[in-house]
C-alpha cells in the first residue's frame, strides 16, 4: 500500500514540476514581448570612461617606477649571488 501512495506521490510531484517549469516559460515569454525599455545604459560607459581615464593616466607611471623597481631588485639578487 505504501508502494502505491509513493509512486502516486511521485507521480504527482512530477507533473507539478512540469506544470511549473511550462507555467514560467509562459510568463517568460510574455513578459519578454511586452518588455519595454525604461533604462537607458549608453550615458554609463561614457561616465565611466570619462571617469577613468585621468585615473588610468596618473597611475601609469606610478605603476611603473613599482615594475622597475621590483625587476631591478630581482636583477641585483640574481647577479649578487
Amino acid at each position: 500500500m505504501f508502494k502505491k501512495i509513493k509512486s502516486v506521490y511521485q507521480s504527482a510531484k512530477q507533473q507539478i514540476v512540469t506544470l511549473a517549469v511550462a507555467g514560467m516559460a509562459v510568463v517568460g515569454s510574455v513578459t519578454s514581448a511586452l518588455a519595454e525599455s525604461t533604462l537607458d545604459f549608453t550615458a554609463v560607459g561614457t561616465a565611466i570612461t570619462a571617469e577613468l581615464s585621468p585615473a588610468i593616466a596618473a597611475a601609469m607611471p606610478i605603476a611603473g617606477v613599482i615594475l622597475a623597481a621590483g625587476i631591478g631588485w630581482k636583477l641585483y639578487k640574481r647577479f649578487t649571488k
